[in-house]
């Protein structure tokens, strides 16, 4: 499984001009690299990319997909934010990408108006659960799931970004416990929906290589469930630097075996097909 659709550039919140990802992926020996930076969002982002550089992604993008064309094959994506009333996968319908990559970063308002950013810090988690929801975790983490299944059945996205990263800042169970039913209740409902969809459930390593987790997302019984419900699953890197074009992708598909899986899917020939893992 050489290849890698999610990554980021110093377009947005990555560290590297985008050219540096696929030269790190050509020497890795990829066969196959997708570029896909944050999308603008309409309210405030530190990490987004900013809509006067969109254009210059999209040429940067296809100016490299076309000279490495016999090097390696090169697909333009893109993670769009999904935030209910305010921006949506159908806001990029005119970018001509090859791929989508669905994902909800923020969840409603704070009560001076910018939409919280969850998976920020920890305090910062804290500081929304708090002041959004009064304190109250179990309706914060209905509402993300809620989230996710309006996302994919409204938006229908190639690919369904870190599925359970509401738990992000939450290793030894800080904020809530994994284990009591009303979470995996929530959880379970929202793979059910993706399950009704032609969207792929990512495999992301990014949460154990930068030591925030022991676990990828999604989490292992998750991972179970996605199976027995016919899922299809990606694995990703969610690179941020060239040095992770493919960080944990090979424990990723020994993680996937675990669950049950004997393949996953990948972008090559401009086409989707599985391959055995």
């Amino acid at each position: 499984m050489k290849t890698n659709y999610h990554s980021h550039s110093h377009l947005c919140d990555g560290r590297e001009p985008l050219e540096s990802y696929v030269k790190s992926a050509i020497e890795q020996g990829m066969v196959a690299w997708g570029f896909s930076g944050h999308s603008p969002v309409p309210c405030k982002s530190t990490w987004n990319m900013k809509s006067e550089n969109l254009p210059i992604y999209l040429s940067e993008t296809k100016r490299l997909k076309e000279k490495y064309a016999n090097e390696i094959q090169l697909y333009i994506g893109m993670e769009i934010d999904f935030i209910e009333g305010l921006v949506s996968l159908t806001d990029f319908a005119d970018c001509e990408l090859d791929y989508t990559i669905g994902a909800i970063h923020f969840l409603k308002q704070h009560p001076n108006g910018d939409y919280w950013d969850y998976d920020g810090s920890k305090s910062f988690f804290q500081q929304g659960v708090d002041e959004i929801f009064g304190g109250n975790i179990q309706q914060t983490v209905a509402y993300y799931y809620e989230q996710i299944i309006q996302l994919v059945e409204t938006q229908k996205p190639d690919i369904l970004a870190h599925f359970d990263l509401i738990g992000k800042f939450n290793k030894d169970n800080y904020f809530f416990n994994e284990n009591d039913k009303w979470y995996r209740n929530l959880a379970y409902n929202a793979l059910q929906a993706i399950s009704k969809t032609e969207t792929l459930l990512e495999i992301n390593t990014r949460s154990v290589f930068r030591g925030l987790l022991p676990k990828f997302h999604p989490a292992l019984y998750l991972l179970k469930s996605a199976k027995e419900l016919g899922i299809k699953i990606i694995l990703s890197s969610d690179a941020h630097h060239p040095r992770e074009v493919n960080s944990l992708l090979k424990e990723a598909a020994e993680f996937a075996k675990a669950a049950g899986y004997k393949s996953a899917v990948q972008l090559f020939n401009n086409s989707w097909e599985e391959i055995a893992l």
